[in-house]
């Protein structure tokens, strides 16, 4: 297939905007602000180069990067501890294996006691020729 003048344009700014987004999180800027002014610099840039969005996956890498501190919290106790706590995606994982199902609930009661409905043991194959 043959690439027209702006799609071959289109492509190579988007090889470059991948390489800034890829010089941007290199930098490492410990302020949040200047992250932010930098990265929608960057954006309006290449909207107004091409007049397309960036494309998702760069997006999201920038997004990790404004919102690193956050990402990168060990806190066990951040939902506790943060107004407006999120948990990456490791933590969530954690959380949900963590996590107990209803159905123990729903059979103990307030006693402690187990009241699921009891049933019986499946006998051996030993078991049912002696008997």
């Amino acid at each position: 297939m043959i690439l027209t003048e702006w799609e071959s344009k289109l492509g190579v700014a988007e090889a470059s905007f991948e390489d800034a987004v890829t010089q941007i999180i290199a930098y490492h800027t410990p302020e949040r602000k200047k992250r932010i002014a930098t990265i929608a610099a960057l954006i309006d840039s290449f909207v107004s180069l091409t007049g397309n969005t960036p494309d998702s996956n760069q997006l999201n890498r920038l997004s990790n990067y404004i919102l690193k501190e956050e990402l990168s919290d060990p806190d066990v106790y951040k939902i506790a501890h943060n107004e407006y706590p999120f948990l990456s995606e490791w933590q969530m994982k954690l959380r949900h294996d963590r996590e107990t199902g209803l159905k123990a609930v729903e059979e103990t009661g307030a006693d402690g006691r187990n009241y699921r409905k009891p049933t019986k043991r499946r006998r051996s194959h030993f078991e049912l020729m002696h008997q």
